[in-house]
């Protein structure tokens, strides 16, 4: 108080006696900061007096205060006095120097600094928060007073982890729910400089829900539905697992999503249970009732090893069982699936030279051995057939064609062959004829074709397309694009119709599934037996079931294995 009365003082004489003096031509003002008053815990009364107007527009006033490594400017040019009770921004005992300012259209003019020791400011409270509940990344509000005037001296945590925030006063404050794995009731936590408040209120976190599965039993690559709510609401970042298994999405809303169930590499002969998992953004849920991943595979009775080396061509089935021949003994073996079991079938060994390759087609009580290449790699154009019944081989005339690779298909009782040259052939091996249909559009590349049925339609597959065959205008329409490669140690694909579509062993491991009606290949499994890619395939169907016999590999262990595979 002495310090600011002396001051004046001088300011007074110095006005009274000078009346040329230079301080009455001035243009700016003068002004005196006074003691700071009204110091207690909720804060401090800052005023100060203007002594000269000046000449020029007053803009702005007001004070400013620093502890020495903040500054802060609060203006008061919104009230008539120059005067403000300061609530906030303030610390306790720390030592401030404040000074009064006045900006006017050309100049800024400081009064005197003064210091005060401070012991504190009020405490922020909360009054409300809008909205009440929300999702990580909303935006929310909250309302109160004796907030800091100053956005960064406020910080919001929710659920002890810190908000961005977007826009601050002194009485409200917007920002952003951090992301967090977090769901439920949590407080709002409002820090202004160091102070920390909680809101009396609760913020609730959203997160994902399952409410229920279409299905809790299914095979690998099936397709269930997850109800819910909130399923997608965080974010894009979207997972579903089935145990440690990750499931393809198929279709997402909020509240539904579709997903492949998953291969269990791991376990792919037994049933695996596994409790269901949704991740989304840093949230997860689970499912509380696990889930079955029923087995598709069963171990089987491997073909028949001899003390001389067998070399098994593509398998067949007739009146519930399945065949295989063994070009280099020339005798067709069976299996019986009841007794799981398999055994020479008949007496009768392949009556010529011995090459590979063919085509095994079953038709009523025949098998055709169509075609193959000899040993000097040589595409022939022999025909045989051999009488299931009477259990006899009989050599037929010769084909009009010869082919390095083929696939084949019965389409409305007619047998039709597919060349890697890419002639497309009608025949009737009974009667002997055929008929020499447009070829395949395009030239077929990389060794691998082959045909399939599904739902009462014929399909060709290479590698990377597929086609579907037209008959009534005889030529190839193209569909969808395919994965299926060769690795340069994996074995080629294998093609093959079973439950009214295609499916596809993919190197030897990928079991791939045709989905005629949304036209597209579905990874349904996973080839469980050692060396997979490494080695070569024997497939013949029975009934509702897939019969994989591996019938020659480059390591131990590879083959002979069997193994049945149910969808």
């Amino acid at each position: 108080m002495k310090r600011y009365f002396s001051a004046l003082v001088i300011i007074i004489c110095f006005i009274s006696g000078c009346k040329d003096a230079e301080i009455q031509q001035k243009e700016y003002p003068l002004i005196i900061t006074k003691e700071v008053s009204e110091i207690n815990s909720e804060g401090v009364t800052l005023e100060a007096e203007i002594v000269v107007a000046g000449k020029d527009n007053i803009i702005d006033y007001g004070f400013i205060i620093s502890d020495g490594k903040n500054t802060k400017k609060f203006s008061v040019s919104n009230s008539n006095k120059f005067k403000i009770r300061l609530l906030t921004d303030l610390k306790s005992n720390v030592e401030y120097e404040c000074r009064a300012y006045i900006t006017t259209r050309n100049k800024i003019v400081y009064g005197n600094t003064v210091r005060f020791l401070s012991l504190g400011s009020t405490p922020p409270l909360i009054y409300d928060i809008n909205p009440k509940s929300g999702f990580d990344g909303d935006t929310v509000r909250i309302n109160g007073k004796y907030f800091s005037s100053f956005s960064e001296n406020n910080q919001i945590y929710v659920n002890d982890k810190t908000a961005k925030i977007i826009l601050s006063t002194d009485s409200a404050i917007t920002f952003i729910i951090p992301s967090q794995s977090f769901t439920g009731a949590t407080e709002i936590t409002l820090e202004v400089n160091a102070i920390k408040v909680k809101s009396t209120q609760k913020f609730t976190i959203l997160g994902p829900q399952i409410s229920s599965i279409s299905s809790l039993i299914e095979a690998s690559g099936k397709a269930i539905t997850i109800n819910g709510a909130n399923l997608i609401r965080n974010g894009s970042n979207i997972a579903i697992f089935f145990g440690q298994y990750n499931a393809e999405i198929l279709n997402s809303t909020n509240t539904r999503i579709d997903v492949l169930v998953p291969i269990p590499s791991l376990n792919l002969l037994a049933d695996n249970y596994a409790i269901i998992k949704l991740t989304n953004g840093s949230k997860t849920t689970t499912y509380s009732t696990a889930f079955k991943i029923k087995k598709s595979w069963v171990r089987k009775s491997p073909p028949l090893k001899f003390d001389w080396p067998t070399r098994y061509q593509e398998g067949f089935s007739y009146n519930g069982k399945g065949y295989m021949h063994d070009v280099n003994h020339g005798n067709i073996y069976e299996y019986d699936p009841q007794k799981d079991s398999w055994s020479q079938f008949g007496t009768s060994a392949f009556p010529s030279v011995i090459y590979g390759k063919s085509l095994y087609i079953q038709y009523n009580d025949q098998v055709f051995r169509v075609g193959g290449v000899d040993y000097l790699s040589v595409s022939l154009k022999s025909l045989w057939s051999y009488d299931m019944v009477a259990n006899r081989w009989k050599l037929k005339s010769n084909l009009p064609f010869s082919f390095s690779s083929a696939g084949y298909f019965i389409l409305e009782n007619q047998i039709y062959i597919l060349t890697y040259e890419g002639q497309l052939w009608q025949c009737d091996f009974e009667m002997e004829q055929y008929t020499r249909l447009n070829d395949f559009p395009e030239k077929i590349q990389n060794f691998f074709v082959s045909t399939f049925i599904a739902n009462g339609n014929a399909y060709a597959v290479q590698y990377g397309k597929t086609w579907l065959y037209d008959k009534q205008n005889d030529k190839w329409i193209p569909k969808t694009a395919n994965l299926f490669s060769k690795g340069y140690y994996s074995t080629y694909a294998k093609c093959f119709s079973f439950n009214n579509t295609g499916y596809v062993l993919n190197e030897g491991t990928d079991l791939y599934q045709y989905d005629y009606v949304n036209d597209k290949w579905i990874l349904r499994s996973e080839y469980p037996g050692e060396w997979a890619s490494n080695s070569e395939k024997s497939i013949f169907i029975l009934g509702d079931e897939a019969y994989f016999a591996a019938i020659s590999s480059n390591y131990t262990g590879g083959a002979p294995l069997m193994f049945l595979y149910q969808d």
